[in-house]
């Protein structure tokens, strides 16, 4: 309804909040809106941009072609890898503290 012409007297709701928060119009925020992404996904876009300096819209036209957020924010160094030892421990990797492996070590 917000993004029939005929009906476009009147924003989203979240589009001023999201505009007054991340420091973009709504019109910014209604036009990623009406061609098809959700309130959530622009504003993780605005977020990540804020984060890194890099470009919202960007972000989104990633999104468009088929990349995850996960995906996004791993080539963004957002998220770390084994290579670069920011993963979580789990079976293949253990934590420094853990200590010794049994007694005898």
């Amino acid at each position: 309804a917000f993004c029939d012409p005929e009906k476009q007297d009147k924003f989203h709701p979240l589009a001023e909040k999201i505009g007054e928060r991340f420091g973009v119009g709504e019109d910014w925020v209604m036009d990623y809106f009406c061609e098809g992404y959700g309130m959530g996904a622009i504003m993780l876009a605005l977020k990540t941009s804020q984060m890194e300096g890099s470009d919202a819209g960007e972000l989104l036209d990633l999104r468009s072609e088929g990349q995850g957020w996960g995906q996004i924010w791993k080539e963004m160094g957002l998220i770390g890898s084994e290579k670069e030892g920011f993963s979580p421990p789990g079976h293949l990797k253990r934590p420094d503290h853990a200590g010794p492996k049994d007694k005898d070590e």
